[in-house]
């Protein structure tokens, strides 16, 4: 997977195997393998996910798990900065159509906020892994240390959905609202092709694209203005959704706060749709 670039799926239940090959010496690392247990504690945390994808027909998936992965410095490496989850391929298939995962075997690392940070291909030995995660561990502790506890903060507002756009400067993290629909990827826009739409700054991946968004808005615009239909129907606190969780339902983009509500999205969206509907009406 390229960096940057994510493939996007149809909404489907987002079912995670409990399936893992043979860790070996790598039992050191705090392997999880259930991605929406996974995010929960990434959230709380702060720290990204690790996710590797092995099979048990890759030989250098092997070599992986029990040599690099085995290596002390890169166990304290990981166990320190990451929510770590090792997965198999072959039990997780939709886990890989939605990550993008190409090669075999493949490392993501994905921030608290489901935003795809990099993927690390490949079998790497121990001093070119902690090269390519000290990256992450480094960003991870300026985070900690600029962070400010704050107990104080009042409750958001009970707002209409379009008064909860996101910021400016932000929307959708940049990614381009075209190349999301009609390419199913997730494709970060340029800086230089840019407009500004229904009070936000969007981003679009080249001169096409724009174009087609602006002959037709309506169509790429996302459900409830990027907003998670889960969290809206459950009254959450925080309900800004994710592009990185970006999926197509009736032609349409829907964004979630997290894998666990679009895996919830997934098993009824009829559901959330009209309580969406509800929702909308009664703030008119």
């Amino acid at each position: 997977m390229k960096s940057g670039k994510s493939r996007i799926a149809v909404v489907v239940a987002f079912a995670v195997v409990a399936s893992l090959p043979d860790t070996g010496t790598a039992a050191n690392v705090k392997w999880g393998n259930d991605l929406n247990k996974a995010a929960v504690e990434s959230e709380q945390t702060g720290k990204p996910m690790l996710i590797t994808f092995t099979a048990s027909w890759c030989t250098y998936c092997h070599k992986l798990i029990n040599e690099t992965f085995a290596d002390q410095r890169v166990v304290s490496q990981i166990n320190e900065c990451f929510v770590p989850v090792i997965l198999d391929a072959d039990a997780n298939e939709k886990a890989v159509e939605l990550l993008g995962i190409e090669a075999f075997p493949s490392t993501v690392v994905i921030s608290p906020e489901l935003k795809v940070l990099g993927t690390i291909t490949g079998f790497h030995r121990a001093a070119q892994m902690r090269q390519h995660l000290e990256q992450y561990c480094l960003t991870q502790q300026k985070k900690l240390q600029q962070a400010v506890v704050s107990n104080t903060g009042a409750k958001a507002d009970a707002q209409p959905v379009a008064a909860r756009m996101p910021a400016a400067e932000t929307a959708f993290s940049g990614m381009c609202l075209v190349s999301m629909l009609d390419d199913r990827d997730l494709v970060r826009g340029s800086s230089t092709i840019t407009i500004e739409h229904r009070g936000v700054k969007l981003h679009f991946a080249s001169e096409k694209r724009l174009e087609a968004f602006r002959a037709d808005p309506t169509r790429y615009w996302p459900l409830a203005d990027g907003h998670c239909p889960v969290a809206l129907a459950r009254a959450e606190k925080e309900t800004l959704g994710a592009a990185s969780t970006a999926a197509v339902y009736r032609g349409q983009i829907v964004l979630f706060r997290s894998m666990s509500h679009h895996a919830t999205f997934a098993d009824d969206p009829r559901l959330f749709v009209e309580s969406l509907e509800r929702l909308q009406s009664a703030s008119r």
